[in-house]
């Protein structure tokens, strides 16, 4: 009598054990994947300041202009500094301005970034535009990208008005954009030896490497550079210790070649020589600079940012500032 109800208390223990176990199992596979800032989408709408100033210059033909942004942040964030994105949009240094990379930007902000989209100088004397003219104004445009880091870091030092972490600002750019962000990003004073003789010259005519847009005496170093069918002058232009880089291009390219070839200018004369990702990204990988490149097989010039790439881009640069840049 002793053996059977002993061997029945066993059985009863057992199944206990055994429900609790699947009771465990259950609440494990019902849990979600916890949500992370910079990972994941937390935020739902978002907060926009625009038109703001922050520096002045002259264009080409001698007209001053103020170079203003728009700064988005996700509404009622309570974190005091966060990683800020500015981005550069595209147009051939001739068209285009700070509302075209608006929707990637406010997109950006659901996941915890800070981002501006910025206007910078492009060519105002009229269509075609030849490549002397495309050089100045990718000069200019470069030294315009600084004055707006430099106007960041300034604030975040001060008022802060943004909730920006001045150690974590990354450049995006699509395009023409996307050159002036890479020569923001690595383009050194010793390096200006690498350029062609007019682009040598725009830089001197435009206050020097830092330029002179605004906010002179701080550093405009940045974390990371993501370019979107871009290009670079020289692969030389990146060294060790740089920003780290994500370039997002199709390998049909006919505007900003993948690999090497002249950015025409609009009279069909062969322009300034450029460089690709499928050759800097090689200079990158050789100092051990993080960087990723994304290539769209047949892609051209338009296609990472085509309704059917859209948000898979979105999700590459996700991916790669939450796994390589951001802290």
């Amino acid at each position: 009598m002793m053996n059977v109800r002993n061997t029945t208390i066993t059985k009863v223990l057992l199944f206990a054990v055994l429900l609790l176990v699947l009771a465990s199992c259950k609440k494990d596979a019902e849990e979600p994947d916890p949500i992370i800032r910079y990972k994941n989408p937390i935020f739902q709408q978002h907060e926009i300041t625009e038109n703001v100033t922050y520096g002045q210059n002259t264009t080409v033909l001698g007209n001053s202009v103020q170079l203003q942004l728009d700064v988005y942040e996700p509404k009622d964030d309570e974190v005091a500094a966060r990683p800020l994105i500015i981005l550069a949009h595209g147009g051939y240094f001739t068209t285009g301005n700070k509302s075209d990379l608006a929707d990637l930007a406010i997109e950006l902000t659901n996941y915890g970034y800070v981002t501006a989209t910025i206007n910078y100088r492009k060519w105002e004397g009229g269509i075609p535009v030849d490549s002397t003219d495309l050089g100045e104004v990718a000069i200019q445009a470069m030294g315009d990208l600084k004055a707006a880091i430099r106007y960041f870091k300034q604030s975040a030092v001060t008022s802060n008005d943004f909730g920006v972490d001045d150690s974590q600002i990354i450049l995006l750019g699509y395009s023409s954009g996307a050159l002036a962000a890479l020569l923001a990003g690595y383009l050194d004073a010793s390096e200006v030896n690498l350029l062609e003789s007019h682009l040598a010259n725009s830089i001197n005519n435009n206050g020097g490497i830092e330029g002179n847009s605004g906010t002179p005496g701080l550093s405009a170093d940045i974390k990371a550079v993501i370019s979107i069918s871009g290009g670079l002058f020289h692969k030389n232009m990146i060294s060790p210790d740089e920003p780290k880089l994500l370039s997002i291009h199709g390998d049909a390219d006919e505007v900003m070649p993948y690999c090497n070839g002249t950015f025409e200018d609009q009279l069909g004369n062969p322009g300034f020589y450029l460089e690709g990702p499928c050759v800097y990204h090689q200079r990158a990988n050789d100092w051990g600079i993080a960087n990723e490149l994304i290539t769209i097989d047949n892609g051209d010039h338009s296609s990472p940012l085509n309704n059917s790439n859209e948000g898979t881009i979105k999700l590459n640069i996700i991916n790669f500032l939450y796994n390589k840049v951001v802290i």
